[in-house]
């Protein structure tokens, strides 16, 4: 909600009152911009201003806010110097000459905000990595329709940062609310973790869990209780043997499902891809993990993988597709 405002070009108390709706911190780092500036400057006079309002506990109102965006988009304009961080808030220059979009300051003084609330950079999409943007741009052009509609007006607004690890994970919470990118983050993971955002804001998993629970019970029969060794024998072709271990696995392609089963199992059975035992005793993750691989298994549309998945998920897939559709 608060991004469609951004985005829509509202007046600046419009946008103050946005981003005091995210909290303290983005009213602090919108300041910290401003204190960056030149001394002397309308926007450093104002951001000195409010900083003695913090200090001593008066209120800021949302149009002193929006007027502090307003100086600092003047000063920009005029040469002004500014801190790091506003270059990531859309500075660009077009034939020499400063231009700053309203919606584009914004945009980067709430990613400043959530970057001192997650303690990490964040980022828009067009300050990932080239092969980054040009992989996920490529592989949305072959999602499935509904796919494409639904991360297609929605990706680029999102808010990243990069990490110096493997692990890739979405971070909720009030002035969070951030894709986290591992080093080994693939377009499969931008969709994965771009699913979570929308369970985030749409609160659909919640309602997905009567369906997975029939499938998991459908599974459990058929198998007789045993779904990896049933799964093995009738579908040979979706396993690999693991290397060292000897353990039969899902191949890669496969691993949105894989890790669907290891949660249904709670971790204990082994499929190649899944996460820890902890990790499922939380029970909202459960259905959670399977929107989010739903998401990236018709992100890459794979003819062979979606066939399976349909027929091991046949309430879940149907139930999600709906949910999809109603986001479009």
């Amino acid at each position: 909600p608060v991004d469609k405002l951004y985005y829509s070009g509202r007046t600046f108390k419009q946008v103050g009152m946005a981003l005091q709706k995210m909290g303290p911190e983005a009213t602090r780092a919108v300041i910290a911009e401003g204190l960056r500036t030149t001394p002397g400057s309308d926007s450093y006079n104002r951001a000195r201003t409010l900083q003695r309002k913090l200090s001593t506990g008066e209120s800021i109102t949302a149009s002193e806010l929006g007027h502090l965006y307003d100086a600092l988009r003047r000063d920009q304009a005029q040469g002004g110097k500014q801190g790091a961080d506003l270059g990531q808030a859309g500075v660009k220059l077009e034939g020499g000459t400063p231009e700053v979009k309203e919606g584009e300051l914004i945009d980067g003084a709430r990613r400043t905000a959530k970057g001192l609330v997650n303690k990490k950079k964040v980022i828009g999409f067009d300050r990932l990595p080239t092969g980054y943007q040009k992989s996920f741009k490529d592989g949305l052009m072959k999602a499935t329709p509904e796919v494409q509609a639904v991360l297609g007006k929605m990706y680029a607004g999102a808010d990243y940062a990069l990490l110096n690890e493997h692990r890739s994970y979405y971070s909720d919470g009030k002035a969070k609310d951030v894709v986290h990118l591992g080093k080994n983050a693939t377009p499969y993971t931008i969709a994965h973790e771009l699913f979570h955002k929308l369970d985030r804001g749409f609160k659909i998993s919640s309602t997905l869990q009567a369906g997975l629970t029939q499938d998991s019970v459908a599974l459990n029969v058929v198998s007789g209780g045993d779904i990896k060794e049933y799964l093995i024998k009738t579908y040979p072709n979706v396993f690999t043997k693991e290397q060292l271990t000897g353990e039969m696995i899902f191949l890669e392609k496969y691993r949105g499902i894989s890790d669907i089963l290891d949660g249904m199992s709670d971790g204990k059975v082994d499929y190649g891809y899944g996460h820890s035992e902890d990790y499922w005793k939380d029970p909202r993750m459960m259905e959670a993990e399977a929107w989010a691989q739903f998401g990236g298994i018709h992100f890459e549309n794979d003819p062979e993988v979606m066939k399976l998945f349909e027929l091991l998920f046949p309430n879940f897939s149907r139930n999600a597709i709906i949910a999809l559709k109603g986001l479009m």
